[in-house]
Order: C-alpha cells, then sequence, then structure tokens
C-alpha cells in the first residue's frame, strides 16, 4: 500500500508552470526523507502485525507511530507532501493498540495510547520513551550552502536528560531525527536496517562518510578570515585534490563550485543577459569602480543594454561591498 503521494497540485493544475517548477535543495532532502519514514512506517506496521513476540509487536507499533507523528510534521512543513489514507493508517494504529492492549501485551490498561509528539523533546514523559526511543540525533543538511557551525554539529546526540543544543538556525540547515532502539537491544535477532542520509549528490552513509569530509573542507576555506581572492585560490587548489574528484563531478565541476561562492560581480546584476556578461567582461568592466567610471555611452553600446538596465547597473555598482574587486563574496556563515 502506498502512503504517501508527492505532487504540485492536482491533474488540472500541471500545466500552469507554479506546477512544474523543480524540487528546491531542501525540499528534494525533505521528500527523501519523507519516503524513507514511509518505508519504515509499512515495515514497521508488518512486522508488528506478523511477528509472535510481544515485546516486537509492541515496539514496532509505537516505532510506526512515532515515525507517523515525523512524517505529519513534515507534511505540514512543506505542503508538496500529501499523506494519503491518514485517517485509515492512524485508525490501524489505534486499533493495534487496544489489541494488544486488551491481549496483555500493554501494561496499561486497555485503549491507552503512547503519545509521540513531532517534537521529541515533547515525548520524553511517554510510557515508552524508555522502551523504545533513546533520544535523539542532529541530521545536518548535506549540501554546499550548509554552513560549517551546523555540518560539523552532524551526528550530535541529544538525551531526555540533557537540554537540547541549539544547532540549525534556520530549518532547511538541518533537523533532530528520533533515535530508536535497536533490534538487538529489544532482544531480537535481525540484522539491522541500512542507515543512510539524503545529501547534495544523492544517499550517502547517515554518519556523512567522505562527503560530509568534503564539505567541511569546503566550509573551513571559504568561511575563514582573509581576501576574497585568497579564498578563492585555496578552494581552486582544494578541488584539485584527488581524493574529491567524484564530488567535484557530481556537483557539475569547480567552476560551478567556485562561483556558488565567489561569482563575478557582473553575473550578479540582476536582469543582465549572458551575452551582456560576456561583453562587459571582455571590455575589462569588471568592477563596481571601472563600471562607475565608464561613461554611459560605452555601457550602451553592450548589446541588450538600455537606459532600465544602465540604471540597473548603476545602483549595484552603488551598492558593492567592494569597489575594485571583480567577484563578491555569497558566502553565508
Amino acid at each position: 500500500m502506498s502512503w504517501l503521494r508527492r505532487f504540485f497540485g492536482g491533474a488540472e493544475d500541471r500545466d500552469r508552470p507554479s506546477a512544474e517548477r523543480r524540487l528546491t535543495d531542501d525540499e528534494m532532502f525533505a521528500a527523501q526523507h519523507a519516503q524513507r519514514l514511509t518505508e519504515i512506517i509499512n515495515e514497521s506496521m508488518q512486522l508488528s502485525r506478523n511477528s509472535v513476540n510481544p515485546s516486537t509487536k509492541v515496539s514496532r507499533l509505537e516505532l510506526a507511530r512515532a515515525r507517523l507523528e515525523e512524517l505529519k510534521a513534515l507534511s505540514a512543513r512543506y505542503p508538496f507532501i500529501r499523506i494519503t489514507e491518514l485517517e485509515g493508517i492512524e485508525k490501524n494504529i489505534e486499533d493495534f493498540g487496544r489489541e494488544y492492549a486488551s491481549g496483555g501485551f500493554y501494561a496499561a490498561a486497555a485503549g491507552d495510547r503512547l503519545d509521540y509528539a513531532p517534537d521529541i523533546s515533547r515525548a520524553q514523559d511517554s510510557p515508552a520513551w524508555s522502551g523504545l526511543i533513546q533520544g535523539a540525533r542532529f541530521c545536518a543538511t548535506l549540501q554546499l550552502r550548509t554552513p560549517l557551525r551546523v555540518l560539523t554539529r552532524h551526528g550530535e546526540s541529544w538525551t531526555r536528560e540533557e537540554a537540547r543544543p541549539p544547532i540549525a538556525r534556520e530549518s532547511w540547515e538541518g533537523f533532530w531525527a528520533a533515535e530508536t532502539v535497536t533490534w538487538r537491544e529489544l532482544g531480537i535477532d535481525l540484522p539491522e536496517m541500512s542507515s543512510s542520509q539524503a545529501s547534495e549528490i544523492g544517499p550517502v552513509p547517515s554518519d556523512g562518510g567522505e562527503f560530509l569530509k568534503f564539505l567541511v573542507a569546503v566550509r573551513t576555506i571559504v568561511e575563514a578570515d582573509g581576501p576574497l581572492e585568497f579564498r578563492r585560490l585555496r578552494l581552486r587548489d582544494l578541488l584539485r585534490d584527488s581524493r574529491w574528484q567524484e564530488f567535484v563531478k557530481r556537483l557539475e565541476g569547480t567552476e560551478a563550485i567556485v562561483r556558488q561562492f565567489f561569482p563575478p560581480f557582473i553575473e550578479t546584476i540582476k536582469g543582465l543577459s549572458r551575452e551582456a556578461v560576456a561583453e562587459l567582461w571582455e571590455r575589462g568592466l569588471t568592477t563596481p569602480a571601472l563600471l562607475s567610471e565608464a561613461p554611459d555611452r560605452d555601457i550602451l553600446s553592450v548589446r541588450g543594454i538600455g537606459p532600465a538596465k544602465l540604471r540597473g547597473i548603476r545602483e549595484a555598482c552603488a551598492a558593492a561591498a567592494s569597489r575594485d574587486s571583480e567577484f563578491v563574496d555569497l558566502v553565508q556563515r
């Protein structure tokens, strides 16, 4: 049974531009995480129903309940993620819970339910906390744009005995995921499910693996103090390292990576075509200072630049942080 459907509007909306837009990086990450949660719910419900071991039946049912609450919270944050048959899923869980309680599988009275809120910190008083959820693990969004302060905290654990440490300043930077007990800890002789995480290059090991090391190395350079030109050179040197070539290739190459952090100033001026940018570069009009000093007639002689775009160029030069640099620092810390 498919419990998760991702789409942009109904069939009648699919010809509209808004319905055809591509997922952003954080939306893609959320969609992949939602799909994984769906798989866990499905597997857990099947194991709970088919097992003859009472502890397995209860623990897998409560894992499905906890993951469903996490999925609902994700759906509330990202409206394009829609859970089909939600009422039926919740009813199945509640029916199983009552059946298990009346059958003696729960110590609680018949009809009691274990309440897992989307915010894990509010689940700490649940009767099943000590038996199922050990705590939470921070999952950083594994992308080039993620700040170093977040990447270095990936995998950090939290338990109810501690105050949850502040890490992500914005929701896209990362999230806390519940850490459940293992099969072995439940006394069940089954192999653990492989654990992976979505990233900018696709699934990677849950600990981030070599890709996390690459991201940390990149962000260490681009966030360092020092002149922009020096950081650009150091970044290029890093991207030539043989250890990172596969990652560089999957991120569309050295130029694309460098431009993400330090694009040419004239490329950041709104409204300019590629042809206009290329011609300005060929003429040596590459810095705010040089563009400011150029007569209007020289700039207007560039193909595709008229009075309106000339005004935009003048405004961009006036607002530039550096007058003499050909490049712009877009690094967010």
